[in-house]
């Protein structure tokens, strides 16, 4: 099995996960690519900036200027996304590139980007489209898709658990496949970054401590989507945890042999639950 590891930060039950998925699959992927973001002057003041699946480094900075002649840039410190091999020519971002067994025809990456368009965590038919528009990207990176019911954390997004919505995803990916592209999904956990009206039979969101996040999601009455404070979240108990692992290995499994999935990207960042530990 082919899979993605996000290494915005580093944790026990991440590396559990990771351990977990490796278990499974024909090993990690070595490559030489290296995530950077590209950021505005100035966009960034007191917050640390966050990477971006948005172009690959190595590309020299002047190119990357002359791509954005209308926009001072500046560069993010490089975040490792996959082992490094050395060094490794890239003359062009349009060069082909081969990420552990993926050939990628290019090395743009699209990012991930939650649309809140799935109702019932199912993928409508209009992902097809939205998706194989942008296949010619060298690979393309899902929007956060949730592991279970409980991963849940955001109105209409959508899932991995049912077989409504893996059957939805293939379509997706077939989509990407007929127009020569790659695609990965991002697997999710929100964690307490929830609401009680998300999670099943009504229930607190989980977390490793009883406190509630300081952010809002986003629930959808009537149509009209509006946010909201998060629900207070209950303590995770430490024998819970391998159920969650199991969770991310079953979504793991089921992306690829089922939905049809090239690989996989784990979710690790933003305040969700890997990174809530």
């Amino acid at each position: 099995m082919r899979w993605l590891r996000c290494a915005h930060q580093q944790n026990k039950l991440c590396d559990d996960v990771v351990a977990a998925l490796r278990q499974r699959s024909a090993g990690f992927m070595p490559t030489n690519l290296v995530c950077v973001s590209i950021l505005r002057a100035g966009a960034v003041k007191q917050r640390k900036p966050r990477p971006m699946l948005d172009l690959i480094s190595g590309i020299p900075l002047t190119q990357i200027q002359q791509t954005f002649p209308h926009k001072p840039i500046q560069l993010a410190p490089h975040y490792p996304l996959f082992p490094t091999t050395g060094p490794s020519p890239m003359p062009t971002l349009f060069d082909p590139n081969q990420a552990g067994d993926l050939q990628l025809a290019n090395r743009i990456v699209m990012a991930p980007l939650t649309r809140n368009r799935s109702p019932d965590a199912i993928p409508p038919d209009i992902a097809q489209a939205y998706y194989a528009q942008r296949a010619s990207a060298g690979l393309l990176i899902t929007e956060a898709t949730a592991i279970s019911h409980q991963a849940q954390g955001y109105s209409d997004v959508p899932g991995l658990y049912g077989t409504e919505q893996l059957d939805s995803w293939k379509k997706v990916t077939e989509a990407v496949h007929a127009q020569g592209g790659k695609i990965v999904v991002q697997l999710w956990h929100v964690g307490r970054v929830s609401h009680t009206d998300l999670q099943p039979d009504g229930g607190k969101p989980v977390a490793p401590s009883a406190i509630t996040a300081k952010t809002k999601t986003v629930l959808i009455k009537d149509g009209v989507p509006g946010f909201v404070e998060t629900s207070e979240p209950r303590a995770l108990d430490a024998s819970e945890l391998p159920g969650i692992v199991h969770s991310y290995q079953a979504a793991a499994r089921n992306s690829v042999d089922t939905a049809g999935f090239d690989g996989v990207e784990i979710h690790g960042a933003n305040g969700y639950l890997l990174d809530q530990f």
